[in-house]
């Protein structure tokens, strides 16, 4: 076995359990999503149920149950916790991390360079941030990359050919002569091992650069099914479509076809070269069954949900205020994936240049280093130039699709191209590393500079954030913006003082250093440090909590309950609209006659819900004590003038980063 891949692997392992597995537990469930999630698994484990996804016995989950099986299997170990409701997410991106490294090793062949490609990606904000709170995107996010993993090695076309026209390693050669450490003339080599050779059908230029085995192919569609159960049918599409793209590509080598016959040919024959019915079989025998089974239990009405309001309004409509503006993918993906997004500039100008210089295009590092190059990594191979259009055309696609087609724009839609940008940053920055870099050595002065301008900037915001949201966290505000300004300090003394010479991997191993350390401060000290402030864990469901050691309490929200309350408390909520307490007001009733009309109403509305969500019994309706919770300003509006004095305040709790309270009331 390869000592080095089994090292990569411990060490990836080992820097996940440094970076994301210490205090896991310690925020709390402040995120919508992660919140809305854990609701959805408490409930289906309180009930023993492993099929229809649902939330307050009252409204269906919106997405696949793959992120539910984790957390059930995880609640079955570890217990309800938050600890639990994460570490599937962890796992899920640890897979993802592991995956990119062996994607990285096929397409550029060093396990270096794929080392740095997994340990950026692991780095990066967004996926920090993803990696510690549940979300669906991991889930799909591995199973998108373990479907691109097997094609690429499935795919000849990926495979390392040209050891025979590679110089040989220093150390085997005879000093005398010297010519034998030198590569073969481009002459004297196998033209079958240096060169793509033009073929002389559609068909031949394709073969390389799809999998031939059926195992292969098998292998590829049921990772996309298991997409599929982690997110729905779209991110099945979105990856064999980037495949597809640049199959596309390779179709038409040197110059464009412009005859529109051509690519209609052209796509059709791709279309059929990657095998559509075994996709579709395969798909649908992974990823059916649920589909299926949920559907029948449910009456079809999971299946009206998610494809037409989760997915078709998604793209037709805003929904829930997720709109955009113009590059807005562009500036949360350098958001997204920063610290790493320093380099995007000098990385763009870096892969053109490469990308120009084609297979044997040597001649700029021999005139900038003067000599002959040592490495095949100095030559702009063509196997690399392969490994780049692949990332490339995956990146173009997500960021096309979701820019001119999806209405509703969320940062993590194209999170799967992030090992992709990953691994084009850690060419870069292992070729500048080498001093092999093809872009201006001044863009390093340019990203350290920037550096300290985004740290200044960044410590400025949350000291004057921090008086006015946290007053009591100015210290962390103070270490977290520091923190980057001292990190740009750091990188300009190594620069100045330590280049030319060693300069360069000592610059490097700041940035390492800082990407370490910057993860675990942002998601490890300064999230449980303002996770404090969300008190959900603490003593406002206290009455709750105690009421339902006797008999199910009948837990009410004014218009809107976030998914936190949910989890917190412990129990279904319930969602009484402001509307109907106006018309009550009209009645004239007795404040006491009104507490007993919200009863009526409640049961009401439950007796209505369809078979599938009658899970228990309408006790907690019927005989529950009632516990009403709204904003304070809802409170002095709506509540307390149709209910006068018979319902008392037992409890009071600022909104998490809100400047209003929540208030508890209940019958006297």
């Amino acid at each position: 076995m390869n000592r080095t891949l089994v090292f990569h692997q411990f060490l990836l392992i080992g820097l996940y359990a440094l970076l994301f597995l210490p205090f896991l537990g310690g925020p709390v469930l402040f995120d919508f999503d992660e919140a809305y999630f854990a609701s959805i698994a408490k409930e289906m484990h309180a009930h023993g149920e492993w099929i229809v996804p649902t939330i307050n016995e009252n409204e269906l989950g919106d997405k696949p149950i793959l992120i539910f099986w984790g957390m059930l299997a995880s609640f079955s170990v570890f217990g309800v916790s938050e600890f639990a409701v994460r570490f599937p997410t962890i796992c899920w991106s640890l897979a993802t991390t592991l995956l990119t490294y062996h994607l990285a090793r096929r397409l550029f062949h060093d396990a270096n360079l794929a080392l740095r490609s997994a340990f950026i990606l692991a780095t990066m904000m967004l996926f920090s941030a993803h990696t510690r709170i549940t979300t669906c995107d991991m889930a799909m996010m591995c199973w998108t990359l373990a479907a691109w993993t097997v094609y690429v090695y499935g795919a000849s076309g990926f495979s390392q050919v040209r050891e025979q026209c590679d110089p040989q390693p220093r150390e085997q050669c005879d000093p005398q002569p010297r010519e034998q450490c030198d590569p073969q003339p481009r002459e004297q080599c196998d033209p079958q091992l240096c060169v793509e050779q033009p073929a002389s059908s559609l068909a031949e230029r394709l073969a390389p650069w799809f999998p031939q085995h059926r195992g292969a192919i098998a292998l590829l569609y049921a990772c996309l099914g298991g997409a599929v159960l982690a997110k729905g049918p779209v991110f099945c599409i979105l990856p064999t479509a980037a495949i597809g793209l640049f199959l596309l590509v390779k179709a038409f080598p040197g110059r464009i076809n412009r005859n529109p016959l051509s690519w209609v040919a052209a796509f059709w024959k791709i279309f059929l070269v990657m095998r559509p019915l075994v996709a579709v079989a395969t798909v649908l025998l992974v990823a059916g069954p649920w589909y299926l089974a949920v559907g029948f239990k449910t009456d079809w009405a999971w299946e009206k949900m998610f494809f037409i309001t989760h997915n078709l309004e998604r793209t037709t409509r805003v929904i829930r205020g997720h709109t955009g503006f113009p590059m807005y993918y562009f500036i949360m993906t350098l958001l997204g994936t920063f610290p790493w997004s320093l380099f995007v500039l000098p990385c763009l100008i870096d892969l053109t240049m490469r990308m120009r210089r084609g297979a044997a295009r040597n001649s700029l590092l021999n005139r900038r280093s003067g000599r002959r190059a040592k490495h095949p990594s100095q030559l702009v191979t063509r196997d690399s130039k392969n490994a780049f259009l692949f990332l490339i055309c995956s990146i173009v696609l997500y960021f096309t699709l979701f820019s001119m087609l999806v209405s509703t724009k969320l940062p993590h839609y194209v999170m799967p191209t992030y090992p992709a940008l990953a691994m084009l940053t850690a060419s870069y920055l292992w070729h500048w590393r080498r001093n092999e870099n093809l872009a201006a050595n001044f863009w390093m002065p340019v990203v350290i500079t920037v550096l300290c301008v985004i740290g200044v900037g960044t410590l400025g915001i949350l000291l004057y954030l921090a008086p006015k949201y946290f007053p009591e966290e100015r210290l962390t505000a103070l270490l977290t913006g520091s923190f980057l300004t001292l990190a740009g300090i750091c990188a300009a003394v190594v620069y100045r003082r330590c280049l030319p010479g060693t300069g360069r991997k000592a610059l490097d191993l700041v940035f390492v250093g800082m990407a370490i350390l910057f993860v675990p401060l942002i998601f490890q000290y300064a999230a449980v440090s303002i996770s404090r402030h969300a008190h959900y864990r603490d003593n406002f469901f206290e009455p709750v909590v105690k009421a339902a050691a006797s008999q199910p309490p009948l837990l009410i929200y004014l218009d809107y309950a976030d998914p936190s309350s949910t989890y917190y408390s412990g129990q279904p909520i319930r969602i009484i609209r402001s509307g109907d307490l106006e018309s009550w007001r009209e009645l004239n009733e007795e404040p006491s006659v009104l507490v007993e009309r919200l009863r009526s109403e409640i049961i009401s509305r439950d007796e209505k819900r369809p078979e599938y969500l009658k899970r228990t019994d309408n006790v907690r309706a019927m005989k529950g004590q009632i516990f009403l919770v709204a904003e304070e300003k809802n409170y002095e509006k709506f509540i307390r003038p149709v209910f006068g004095d018979s319902l008392e305040e037992i409890g009071r709790m600022q909104r998490f980063m809100r400047k209003y309270d929540m208030v508890m009331l209940t019958p006297r």
